[in-house]
């Protein structure tokens, strides 16, 4: 897939699920925003929104961790063009913060569109939108062919091929709907996605959505 067709993909579901929430077949595919946190790999589902990069200066949604990254707490809205800066390029934000007063217990509680997306098990599951800069898909090396994800967070790994796109810290999988096939890899852990990225193994842990 060119990086032409790809944003033309990912473009195309987004818009997909704001014009149709009520159905289940036309939500997009989950992809999983993966980035570290202190020393943790952590990831979570998530809507791929290709934007202008005048649009991309911070994330729309923070993911907000406990202090082991273990659990999402919540979930806090970037207002535009107030909530810049380092911490706005975040989606996950380390530890407790006692500067966001939004933070809500659920992702519905957001009032954000989409906010749903189609687990690799075909389930609906909630997920926040991710922002991926138009020229990052044109960008050589931010994007490439993947041959085996390991999905292990429905119960048993799957493996699926697909893409990562890597910008700012963010590595974005993209796995292939209805192409998962069983799978036992040894030592995968339990909850956890992992992708060969240009090279280098990457384990995630799985952080279930808080929805």
């Amino acid at each position: 897939m060119s990086p032409h067709s790809l944003k033309r993909f990912l473009a195309g579901v987004a818009v997909a699920a704001v014009s149709l929430p009520g159905l289940a077949l036309a939500e997009p595919t989950c992809v999983y925003v993966m980035s570290k946190v202190d020393s943790v790999n952590v990831t979570t589902p998530a809507v791929a929104v290709v934007v202008p990069d005048s649009d991309a200066e911070s994330q729309p949604v923070g993911i907000h961790l406990d202090e082991h990254e273990q659990v999402i707490l919540g979930y806090s809205v970037r207002i535009p063009g107030i909530d810049l800066g380092t911490e706005g390029d975040l989606v996950f934000v380390p530890g407790i913060s006692q500067n966001v007063p939004s933070i809500s217990v659920t992702i519905p509680e957001l009032d954000i569109s989409p906010n749903r997306c189609i687990n690799v098990d075909g389930v609906s599951t909630p997920a926040v939108p991710v922002k991926i800069p138009a020229s990052v898909l044109t960008l050589p090396g931010a994007t490439a062919d993947v041959g085996a994800i390991i999905i292990n967070i429905v119960g048993h790994p799957v493996t699926a091929p697909g893409k990562v796109i890597t910008f700012d810290g963010k590595t974005i999988i993209i796995p292939e709907q209805n192409s998962g096939v069983p799978s036992v890899p040894v030592g995968t852990p339990n909850q956890s996605i992992t992708v060969d990225v240009n090279g280098a193994l990457q384990t995630a842990r799985y952080l279930p959505p808080n929805g």
